[in-house]
């Protein structure tokens, strides 16, 4: 199954190279796809970046390493096993459905989206 990264909180450049150490591991949780949000503390804005790559390749992008230098609230990093679904972007982990932004550990019904 998949695994999942949280680091909230006032995150510290400590706790980056953490993060992007525990991402590194979290590959044996799943090597089809990596993904990582972060939320700027002061605007809110949030970051979104994921691709069919596993996480010890992710973490040497330029754009990961850009988002990371970037101060933060919070990080949530992703490390998909596909169970269902293509491994493409669109099924790559954190999910953006207008101003909410998650990731989950498993395979949801189809009609968890009645919900929302």
């Amino acid at each position: 199954m998949c695994g999942l990264v949280v680091i909230a909180g006032q995150v510290l450049d400590k706790d980056k190279e953490l993060f992007s150490q525990m991402m590194y591991s979290n590959v044996v949780r799943g090597e089809d796809s990596t993904g990582l949000a972060s939320v700027d503390p002061f605007t809110g804005e949030v970051t979104v970046l994921k691709d069919t790559l596993p996480s010890y390749l992710m973490i040497q992008e330029d754009s990961w390493k850009d988002t990371l230098k970037k101060d933060s609230c919070l990080l949530l990093g992703h490390c998909r096993a596909a169970t269902r679904g293509s491994v493409n972007i669109d099924n790559a982990h954190p999910f953006e459905f207008e101003n909410i932004v998650g990731m989950h550990n498993g395979t949801l019904t189809p009609g968890f989206r009645h919900f929302l």
